[in-house]
């Protein structure tokens, strides 16, 4: 059997999934090594990109949603199309996987499944090549607002990473909505280390682990009008797993609005309540 390895069957096995190639596995095993509640942070970022998808459809009004580097699919019921179609039944989604076993197992999930689309493609090939891919220019309606969510901002290197936000402000039209999360530790060595280990691990295909400040200096590199406010995912690790002090690592996430090309530097951004209109929205939850 073909074994390849790669950022989505990574964080496939870390939230507890079987699709992952063995070589995958393995690499999730180095990086619990380092990292050990990567499992939780990895839960976390899915639970992210649940909240986030809610937010834009039920309380923004988002009918059109491309799911970046979307991964394997979820446990029925938490996947990207079935979170928006909880809040609206007119939902389009489109998921852009790099990994092809998992664009192919988004297709065996969407096989009954209306205006939903998967396909594979790289996001270091840029943008342009995501949004006008085929799949996209017949699912979508070009003349209203698209949101484009990213839960795995650390499968993408820089300066791809930058290059990409900047480009999706660019190409999104006024009033759509960019969605970003991935997780961070305080600590730059630790964060170096990990990318040194996890890029031999996956064949050079891991991305970057960032710090909170490096995190924030991204998005306002993608020219948000000063950056969205960053908010931290909740957090429920044992406390076997919790470290003392400050956290060493959690989810970090963002959504911004998108403003006319131009116009985000002059209007800025700020922090509102879920469904209070324009802006970044915290992430807030609570759990049993």
């Amino acid at each position: 059997m073909l074994e390849d390895t790669s950022c989505a069957g990574v964080r496939d096995y870390l939230r507890g999934g079987h699709a992952a190639y063995t070589t995958s596995r393995q690499a999730a095993w180095r990086l619990l090594g380092l990292l050990p509640h990567a499992p939780f942070l990895a839960q976390d970022a899915a639970w992210f990109a649940e909240h986030a998808t809610t937010v834009l459809v039920r309380d923004h009004g988002v009918r059109q949603i491309v799911h970046l580097d979307c991964g394997y699919a979820n446990v029925p019921g938490h996947n990207t199309h079935e979170i928006a179609r909880a809040s609206a039944a007119d939902c389009r989604v489109v998921y852009a996987a790099a990994d092809p076993l998992a664009a192919a197992d988004a297709r065996c999930l969407l096989a009954d499944s209306d205006q939903v689309e998967a396909v594979t493609t790289l996001l270091a090939a840029g943008v342009d090549d995501i949004l006008d891919h085929p799949a996209v220019s017949a699912l979508f309606d070009r003349a209203r607002p698209v949101a484009v969510l990213c839960s795995s901002l650390e499968a993408v290197p820089d300066p791809t990473a930058a290059s990409l936000a900047a480009a999706l402000v660019r190409r999104l039209p006024a009033g759509g909505y960019l969605a970003v999360c991935q997780p961070t530790v305080q600590e730059t060595y630790l964060a170096r280390h990990i990318d040194e280990e996890m890029d031999e691990a996956l064949d050079g295909r891991w991305g970057r682990l960032r710090t909170p400040d490096q995190f924030a200096s991204l998005l306002r590199d993608a020219d948000l009008g000063g950056g969205p406010d960053v908010v931290t995912a909740p957090r429920y690790i044992r406390s076997s797993y919790r470290p003392a002090g400050p956290p060493r690592a959690a989810v970090l996430g963002a959504i911004a609005r998108i403003h006319p090309h131009g116009a985000n530097r002059a209007a800025g951004t700020r922090t509102t309540p879920a469904g209070a209109g324009a802006g970044p929205v915290p992430a807030e939850r609570s759990r049993p």
